[in-house]
């Protein structure tokens, strides 16, 4: 994914970049959401313009929110969008669910799971 590799170098040249592990996009909107195995999630609005009626140029793209956490890797992220909300999901490897609201700025709710085998457990609730 050229788009995060370029903000990924852009910190710290000795600091091995994280991998992307899961990406959404987010309906409704130019923006994708990216899982990482350094326990981020990072928000990209897609840039473009209409060249003419039927040709669209992609311009660039720019981050535009980051969520941290210290519970390990984000191992998947996924997009829901409702009247009231526009959620990410996301699962981390040391078993919680978080739903994050795009339009409030703010975390809707988090959901402890519980892990008896790392991401397996994570992963059959997750689906």
């Amino acid at each position: 994914m050229q788009i995060f590799r370029a903000y990924a170098r852009s910190g710290d040249a000795a600091a091995p970049s994280p991998s992307v592990l899961a990406v959404t996009a987010c309906e409704r909107s130019h923006s994708l959401a990216a899982a990482t195995s350094d326990g981020a999630v990072h928000v990209f609005r897609v840039e473009w313009q209409r060249k003419k009626e039927t040709l669209i140029e992609y311009t660039g793209a720019a981050m535009v929110k980051t969520v941290e956490h210290d519970e390990g890797a984000v191992i998947d992220v996924q997009h829901a969008e409702a009247a009231a909300a526009s959620l990410l999901v996301y699962a981390t490897r040391h078993g919680r669910l978080h739903a994050w609201d795009l339009r409030a700025k703010h975390e809707a709710w988090t959901i402890a799971l519980q892990v008896h085998s790392d991401i397996a457990i994570a992963d059959s609730y997750w689906k």
